[in-house]
């Protein structure tokens, strides 16, 4: 939902009296260090059962993870516990967590979960700047919403792709081009600007068959060379940063 910056709320409930319901909120990324960042991972006591008959708990630690005990506990079973996790005692406390462990929040398992959401959605590849509330997630869940809205950011993208008509007169033409920028051909790699704000700049730089570098890149199948398409995107940006100036003639622009 819209949001002046990057929220995450996450709710949880796993149908079970020793979790029961809990939820986080983080408001802004600055508290992600104090608030969220040292909240442990946790599991219940029946999902490590099988990997303990099994003897695959081997890096297990109940000082980074946290243990629900969400059943009756036999002493065979707890003999098994206290050797995985190499205790020499071990017990469940009153609010179902085994051993002695101190929560770091009293929602730590809803914290967790939102840090994981941060994580997960951070393979979106871009800032987001909106709120996302979670109900029950997960990583499969959480991977694929990442998908579809990255999916979508794609599909915005190319809808807002800008159109432009080239036969229309220029706001710049190559004699302003170069009141403003220092550079001068053959290196002058934009001859004429379109648009121009303090947040974005439309450049057209016209390549013909003359152009000196067609003589060896390639002979035949010409192709101009990404260094210089690269180039001339600096030096567009150059336009867009000296726009800020009242004296763009007295400043370099490097790339």
């Amino acid at each position: 939902m819209p949001a002046k910056e990057y929220q995450i709320t996450t709710m949880v409930d796993f149908g079970t009296k020793v979790l029961g319901t809990q939820n986080a909120t983080l408001n802004q990324i600055s508290d992600f260090k104090e608030d969220i960042s040292n909240s442990r991972t946790f599991s219940f006591l029946h999902e490590i059962e099988m990997l303990l008959e099994h003897g695959l708990i081997k890096g297990g630690d109940l000082n980074n993870a946290i243990v629900y005990v969400d059943k009756a506990l036999s002493p065979e079973t707890m003999e098994k516990l206290r050797i995985a996790f190499k205790k020499d005692n071990i017990a469940v406390k009153p609010n179902g967590i085994l051993d002695n462990l101190t929560l770091h929040h009293p929602n730590e398992a809803a914290r967790h979960k939102l840090l994981d959401v941060l994580g997960d959605l951070a393979l979106v590849g871009t800032r987001i700047r909106g709120k996302v509330i979670a109900n029950k997630p997960g990583h499969y869940i959480n991977t694929q919403f990442a998908k579809k809205l990255s999916k979508l950011i794609k599909i915005e993208r190319r809808n807002n792709v800008p159109k432009i008509d080239l036969n229309q007169t220029p706001l710049m033409d190559v004699n302003q081009i170069m009141d403003m920028l220092p550079h001068r051909q053959p290196f002058l790699l934009i001859d004429k600007v379109f648009e121009l704000s303090d947040s974005h700049v439309i450049a057209q730089k016209n390549v013909t068959m003359n152009e000196e570098f067609f003589k060896g890149h390639f002979p035949g199948a010409p192709v101009m060379p990404g260094v210089l398409i690269v180039e001339a995107m600096a030096q567009t940006g150059g336009i867009l940063v000296l726009n800020t100036v009242p004296d763009p003639e007295n400043y370099l622009t490097f790339s």
